[in-house]
């Protein structure tokens, strides 16, 4: 007979029962604790036993247009849909999509169906850096960004001239 170390514990023996436990509970996007605990295992013993059964994490099962409505909220007074989730230092959302951050008006964009082209950018009509609302949005070069923020008033150029 094997010595085990003190607090060591035994290699658990998977049954077809649990198994079909661990499928459900994953699919049904039910957490992990209760069910190890349930079954007296780790979560780290639980999320091994679903990869090697080739279950992926309810996250990893989730479409980018999911992942994207986790982080909008409506603004009513504005009609903005401001972004909830991570920023830029210029207060633009970003998404992480394979492993890339990717620009969450973009995002918008694509996802309500509006091309837009290489070298072209979401701006916005609102000049609220964190919504994502597509009528707020249209297409443009970089050119027609710079055009509308001095139609606007934006530009650092015409506030230091009208500071003088």
């Amino acid at each position: 007979m094997t010595k085990r170390r003190p607090g060591a514990r035994s290699r658990h023996i998977w049954t077809m029962h649990e198994d079909a436990l661990i499928r459900d509970a994953y699919l049904g996007g039910r957490g992990a604790v209760t069910l190890a605990e349930r079954l007296g295992v780790t979560q780290s013993a639980l999320h091994q036993r679903a990869f090697a059964l080739g279950i992926k994490h309810r996250r990893w099962n989730r479409t980018l247009a999911e992942r994207f409505w986790d982080f909008v909220y409506p603004e009513p007074n504005t009609g903005c849909w401001l972004w909830g989730g991570s920023v830029d230092s210029s207060g633009y959302g970003v998404l992480r999509v394979g492993g890339l951050g990717k620009r969450a008006t973009h995002l918008s964009l694509e996802l309500h169906g509006i091309k837009r082209g290489a070298g072209l950018h979401a701006l916005h009509r609102c000049d609220m850096p964190p919504c994502v609302n597509p009528e707020h949005l249209f297409v443009g070069t970089h050119k027609d960004n710079m055009r509308d923020r001095a139609a606007k008033g934006r530009s650092k150029f015409q506030q230091r001239r009208a500071v003088a």
